[in-house]
């Protein structure tokens, strides 16, 4: 009975445990949904004048409704696809909406200087590679790239992106509320292409003295509308826009993509979506038609891998995702496939060596510009009074350091293998040198002075570019358009860094200092020693023991020859104390030097325990004199041991002599 009972009261108390679990989470759950109902954290990160953020938007009357004062931005939280984009948005006060996205160049556009208050320096220009694409609202007046227009209402706007580059050519188009701007022209806004297709994000910044509110009421692209309506209570997504990754495609113009025939091809797929996906990447997977099902071969497997089975023959392929169910009472599971965006593909044979582009004026003078800034470098440089300033000279130069050749995606072309697939050889020479070769994409600078350079392209299918079109075979250059030159110079601040610390020294034991690390060219060194007791003042000079004469400098080689010192890292600790190693470094062909000092702590001499070989007995006298007890205690046993006790009744009585 009583086992009974405490089986009843356990069993009620963890009913009750759970009931009070359950109830906890579902209260925690139903307040959870009741907030998201209202707010949000999922589209724009808010920052205010102070630097301080915060994602939270509020959800009302179909719109996401972010409060924003004066210097305040509200970015979009994901990159989408801005060549079908729109946004419809709300504000009573001065707003510029601004677009983010890398530039059309890869080496980046020239853009004039402005100082600290934005405004333009005269005749000052640097290279950009990301854009600002500003639109500015103020009332019904709108500016886009220094154009200003009058639009229809004065705090409700409907913008819209349209960047096409297709066959017809390339062009860009801006409409607010309906009023067009061009900006087609303006080279500096031209955004990033691939395969037809071009990518950012944007935010919004504005400047009204109070805190108000900025209504956005859709988010669009790709002809998907994103409404901010709650229904039963949640936002209902719109379809995202997959595209292949950028280094699958090949050039920047949209249409058919022309690649490698019979040949594996990695496909990468990339999800832009204006609500927060729950797909994942690895989701997506390559979908053929029945019409196309001998045309292309596919793996879905971790990495796809999709190859091309009909020459110069465009095909179809899909992203897709697939989901399986299992309806109640039915025999077999059903799939269902969403269909994400259609590719078209062409498989060609490539017997065509990467070519140079002619109509590429514009790449090659940003590739120049690159090449000049990828001889610079930006140096610390500590300053008489104290203070560090940032200053530009040459990359350093010496064994070891090289320059970075800048990317010549601008105006270097192959038929089928994208940009980043081509292989390439780098041929180049000094002024003291003949051509040489690296495969690297990167050149070694041991030496000042003028150095000229080409790069030979080639592409997957093993097609070259003529290297004797660049160079005849005395080495005389032919091309002067794409072979390029640049200059490095011995400008560059020299460093001596010390290690940040150092092992312990010990008295009496040798001790070598860990090296110093020099940044210079052709340069001698100098070290010093110098020791102090307490390590902060009274600091004496240790002379190298190689400098001084036992008999010409008897007195001091008496007092510092003990310290054994070998004029470099190397020295006896023959005091407690804290010693100092200092090297100068002195450059050959300038009056340059640096110096920098690191500390070693002397602390007493270990205790090293000895064996002494010449006193064996005294050393192990005790281990000899418990070895004597336990032998005799072992010989004591074995003896007793060995002794025959007699019975009482088998021993022997004595014999009685009887008297006669």
């Amino acid at each position: 009975m009583r086992i009974s009972l405490n089986k009843k009261i356990f069993t009620s108390v963890l009913a009750l445990i759970v009931a009070l679990t359950f109830g906890a989470f579902t209260v925690r759950a139903f307040a959870d949904d009741t907030a998201d109902a209202n707010t949000t954290a999922d589209y724009f990160t808010v920052t205010d004048a102070d630097n301080t953020s915060d994602s939270t938007a509020e959800l009302k009357d179909g719109a996401l409704v972010l409060t924003m004062g004066k210097d305040y931005e509200a970015e979009f939280k994901r990159e989408l696809v801005l060549n079908d984009f729109g946004v419809k948005f709300a504000y009573g006060g001065k707003v510029d909406l601004v677009f983010y996205y890398d530039s059309y160049d890869v080496n980046g556009y020239k853009a004039q200087k402005t100082d600290e208050e934005g405004a333009p320096i005269e005749g000052e220009y640097e290279y950009k590679t990301e854009v600002e694409n500003r639109i500015s609202f103020d009332g019904t007046s709108v500016t886009v790239n220094g154009e200003k227009k009058t639009v229809t209402s004065a705090e409700s706007y409907e913008v819209k992106l349209a960047v096409v580059n297709g066959e017809s050519g390339y062009s860009f188009k801006i409409t607010v509320n309906g009023v067009e701007f061009d900006i087609t022209a303006a080279a500096a806004l031209k955004p990033y292409m691939f395969g037809g297709n071009a990518v950012g994000t944007f935010a919004f910044e504005t400047f009204a003295e109070t805190e108000s509110e900025l209504k956005v009421d859709s988010i669009s692209q790709g002809g998907q509308t994103q409404e901010f309506v709650l229904t039963e209570n949640a936002i209902d997504p719109v379809q995202s826009v997959v595209l292949l990754d950028k280094e699958f495609y090949n050039g920047d113009k949209e249409g058919v993509i022309v690649r490698r025939f019979a040949s594996d091809l990695t496909v990468a797929f990339k999800e832009y979506s204006i609500d927060k996906s729950d797909v994942s990447a690895s989701d997506f997977e390559i979908s053929v038609e029945e019409a196309y099902e001998n045309d292309i071969w596919f793996d879905n497997s971790s990495t796809k891998t999709m190859r091309l089975k009909s020459l110069d023959k465009e095909v179809e392929f899909k992203v897709v995702t697939k989901e399986t169910t299992e309806e109640e009472g039915a025999e077999s599971e059903s799939e269902t496939e969403t269909v994400y965006n259609t590719f078209k593909i062409k498989g060609v044979k490539d017997e065509t060596a990467p070519a140079l582009k002619t109509d590429a004026a514009e790449a090659k003078a940003s590739f120049e510009e690159a090449l000049y800034r990828a001889t610079r470098d930006e140096y610390e440089v500590p300053q008489e009074d104290g203070t560090v300033k940032t200053e530009e000279h040459y990359i350093r130069l010496g064994s070891g350091n090289y320059l970075e050749i800048p990317s010549m995606e601008g105006f270097v072309q192959d038929d089928t293998t994208p940009y980043d697939d081509l292989s390439y050889t780098v041929y180049y020479r000094t002024q003291k040198a003949d051509w040489t070769s690296t495969s690297s994409f990167k050149i070694p600078v041991a030496s000042e002075g003028k150095y000229e350079f080409y790069v030979i392209f080639k592409d997957a299918d093993g097609n070259e570019m003529d290297k004797d079109k660049f160079v005849d075979k005395d080495g005389n250059i032919l091309d002067q358009n794409y072979v390029f030159t640049f200059e490095v110079y011995n400008d560059a601040p020299i460093e001596v860094q010390a290690a940040d610390s150092q092992e312990a020294a010990y008295k009496g034991v040798t001790f070598t200092a860990t090296e110093f690390t020099v940044l210079a060219l052709n340069y001698e060194s100098e070290y010093k020693l110098e020791y102090s007791k307490d390590g902060e003042s009274n600091w004496v000079e240790i002379p190298a023991l190689a400098d001084l004469d036992e008999e010409e400098d008897k007195d001091e080689y008496k007092k510092f020859s003990k310290y054994a010192y070998d004029g470099s890292l190397t020295f006896t600790p023959a005091d407690i104390g804290t010693y100092r190693i200092t090297l100068t470094v002195y450059e050959n062909e300038s009056l340059r030097e640096a110096s920098d000092s690191t500390l070693i702590r002397a602390e007493s001499t270990p205790v090293k325990v000895v064996p002494r070989e010449n006193n064996w007995f005294l050393n192990n006298i005790w281990s000899l004199v418990f070895l004597t007890i336990g032998t005799l205690a072992l010989v004591g046993i074995i003896v007793i041991l060995c002794i025959k006790p007699k019975d009482a009744e088998t021993a022997e009585k004595p014999v009685v002599k009887k008297k006669k």
